[in-house]
């Protein structure tokens, strides 16, 4: 039975796991003279799709103590803790680890911002709402250094999913290049636009 060469390449191609084929017609082949069948392949198993296509369920790490010590403390009214910055453990894989905590705010977090790095930032930034009263918010901050690995800088979309859900309690996430974009005033100025919103429930 002869089969064109992209037809082939596509039969070569698919998971010898997959359902079986159906037969679901025939066609001619131009000047053959003969009837090819044609199959169909439903793409329908979960071993068929690419590996980076499958949702991560959590990152590694992310459970540690220390790292929901270190929320509790920066969400906490009775401690000076004011942010946390999450690193990655290594150059490869997905585990984080805890690489800083301070009580200098947004400005002091921006400092520990590692240029070859990607990152990610949780702090507390209180305002002024009137003159007797103070607003408290908290911002996630998605950080990829200007010189972070192009594979690392593929998978933070994806990845960043899992820290959000760590870090749930937040006003806005801000995706940061350049460490101007942690200004105080301009985060305020997001702040009150965004009002009373937390995306993720409780105070934000």
């Amino acid at each position: 039975m002869r089969v064109d060469s992209m037809e082939s390449l596509t039969l070569l191609s698919l998971n010898t796991q997959a359902t079986s084929p159906k037969i679901s017609s025939t066609q001619s082949i131009a000047g053959a003279g003969k009837k090819q069948r044609r199959f169909h392949f439903p793409f329908a198993s979960p071993h068929l799709v690419p590996p980076l296509l499958l949702r991560k369920s959590e990152m590694s790490g992310l459970d540690a103590p220390d790292i929901k010590a270190a929320y509790d403390a920066v969400r906490s009214d009775k401690d000076a803790t004011n942010w946390l910055l999450l690193s990655y453990a290594g150059a490869v894989g997905d585990k984080l680890e805890l690489s800083g905590t301070g009580n200098g705010g947004l400005a002091e977090l921006a400092s520990r911002l590692d240029e070859a790095q990607a990152q990610y930032g949780y702090a507390r930034v209180e305002y002024a709402n009137d003159s007797e009263s103070r607003r408290v918010k908290f911002v996630l901050v998605v950080w990829i250094g200007e010189g972070t690995r192009v594979m690392r800088k593929a998978r933070v979309s994806i990845e960043s999913g899992a820290v959000k859900r760590a870090l749930a309690h937040h006003s806005f996430a801000l995706d940061a290049r350049d460490r101007g974009d942690l200004e105080e005033k301009d985060i305020v100025a997001r702040l009150r636009k965004a009002g009373g919103a937390d995306y993720n429930g409780g105070r934000g």
